[in-house]
């Protein structure tokens, strides 16, 4: 599924600003949650390094949740700032710990794809609500910084806690919003 973020302009946070209200540490320092359905968004990219002969690269974005590739976006040609604008709806998580891995590559029609960098999202280490007004709703808006050749991509994750059996999603993504 495509997604448009033209409007309203997004909120800009810092990675190491980002806590959740809603998270509990156990004593083995693992952060949990509460159970419920994952929105996330692959917005952009900035900075990624250039590795076919044209100094260029074919990114796109494999993200994956356990062994299990969640999404694959678009590859974008001969491109170092891509936007991708893409999203995917994670339904189900537990609660218990979750890590979601981001991997960039470069794609290669001749030849295996490239590593351009990755990272690994702690998910309750970055969630946090989007607004007072909307106290059930819970969002990161922030760009991630890819280990390997650099690069940074910016994501928005939205997590909607299923309360008292619900199964349907509540929330109101500021996406939607007009």
């Amino acid at each position: 599924a495509s997604l448009n973020v033209a409007s309203p302009p997004l909120p800009r946070t810092s990675v190491g600003s980002i806590r959740s209200r809603t998270s509990m540490v156990f004593d083995n320092g693992e952060i949990v949650g509460e159970p419920g359905n994952l929105t996330i968004h692959v917005i952009e990219a900035t900075e990624l390094a250039g590795v076919d002969k044209s100094g260029l690269s074919d990114p796109y974005v494999k993200v994956s949740y356990g062994s299990k590739t969640v999404l694959k976006t678009k590859v974008k040609k001969e491109n170092l700032s891509p936007n991708w604008n893409e999203s995917v709806v994670v339904p189900g998580l537990t609660g218990h710990p979750v890590t979601i891995n981001f991997l960039v590559r470069d794609h290669n029609t001749i030849g295996s794809d490239k590593d351009l960098g990755e990272f690994d999202l702690r998910l309750w280490e970055y969630i946090q609500p989007a607004s007072e007004a909307h106290p059930g709703e819970y969002r990161a808006d922030f760009w991630a910084p890819l280990n390997g050749s650099g690069g940074k991509l910016h994501l928005v994750v939205e997590y909607d806690p299923i309360q008292d059996g619900e199964g349907a999603q509540r929330k109101r993504s500021l996406f939607s919003r007009k």
